[in-house]
């Protein structure tokens, strides 16, 4: 425990005497004391976003390690500021936590919801944020983001929309690549200057024939760890994200990644949707549109023939993880089976 750690700038022995009746604010308090006791390993759930939520443990040295290698890579020193916005049961709000107690942060703690991350005035030189809050945010108050010097943003894809609302920030903002099985992020790309993800010092990337991204990362416990990221593979230290393996649609012989139709039809429509496939006779799989929500008229024409949607369907609610990320496949069977 660095002893510069402070929390809502008072020290962390200190803010642990305090009233912490709040169910997110006892789970720091709870997580901060284990830490102090110098426990070894620590359990952690997985988003569940393309499965079934697992359970998994990772040693106290691999969390330190992540948080000394983003330390040096954000110049982040004993006394900086940083904002913990994110659930702390999962790991990237976790990580927030880490990283102030092993650099001697001073963090400040907000819960997630927006309406209470932008009442804070401090200045912060770090802050890590979903891909929604951040959304949310900038139709709020984008003059918060004034107040942040340095921003990633993990949890989900940042679309294209999005993406350029950002590049006209003054705060540096960085997308992203990482799990729960890697101690969050161990790849960045900054936004508006870089198309491709960069590994961390120590981190190496190679994939295979059928083009997954596999990560070896020693110092993060990461050893040849086979990804279910589609990539396009420039060096052992950058690549080009494609989209998800199992979100990959074969139609008519065709390779067809849900991900790059959204970012192109991102913008026309107001609320959630995904690509995905469905079984056809004569494809093998068709392209869908699915849309919660009231049906929008959308326009198609800067997508390829092989890329059209066959069919939009409109769900009134999407099937969503503890996380806020859509579950796609338990979606998708409110048409299959409904």
């Amino acid at each position: 425990m660095n002893p510069s750690f402070q929390i809502n700038g008072i020290g962390y022995l200190k803010w642990l005497t305090l009233n912490h009746e709040e169910e997110e604010l006892a789970q720091i308090a709870a997580f901060i004391e284990a830490w102090s006791k110098n426990t070894k390993s620590y359990k952690f759930q997985t988003s569940g976003s393309t499965g079934i939520p697992k359970t998994i443990e990772i040693d106290r040295a691999y969390m330190e390690h992540s948080a000394q290698v983003t330390g040096e890579f954000f110049g982040l020193t004993e006394g900086c500021s940083s904002l913990l916005c994110l659930p702390v049961k999962f790991i990237a709000g976790r990580m927030m936590l880490v990283r102030a107690m092993v650099l001697g942060l001073d963090l400040h703690v907000a819960k997630p919801e927006v309406k209470e991350i932008v009442k804070l005035k401090p200045k912060f030189h770090f802050c890590a944020m979903t891909p929604h809050q951040v959304s949310r945010i900038l139709d709020t108050d984008v003059t918060f983001f004034d107040s942040i010097e340095m921003l990633i943003i993990g949890g989900g894809d940042i679309n294209t929309l999005l993406e350029r609302k950002l590049e006209n920030l003054k705060t540096k903002c960085y997308a992203t690549f990482g799990m729960t099985e890697t101690v969050s992020h161990i790849a960045l790309r900054e936004i508006g200057v870089k198309t491709c993800f960069k590994a961390l010092p120590g981190v190496k990337f190679h994939q295979n024939e059928e083009g997954q991204l596999i990560i070896h990362a020693s110092g993060w416990g990461v050893h040849n760890m086979i990804t279910n990221d589609m990539v396009n593979l420039l060096s052992e230290k950058e690549f080009e994200w494609l989209g998800r393996i199992d979100n990959v649609i074969n139609s008519g012989g065709i390779k067809v990644f849900p991900e790059r139709i959204e970012s192109i039809l991102e913008g026309q429509i107001p609320g959630n949707f995904f690509i995905a496939g469905l079984p056809d006779q004569h494809l093998g799989n068709k392209v869908v549109l699915l849309v919660e929500g009231e049906e929008t008229p959308v326009d198609f024409s800067q997508l390829s023939s092989y890329e059209k949607p066959k069919e939009v369907f409109s769900i009134s609610r999407f099937k969503y993880t503890d996380t806020g990320k859509i579950q796609r496949s338990e979606t998708l069977n409110l048409i299959e089976y409904s």
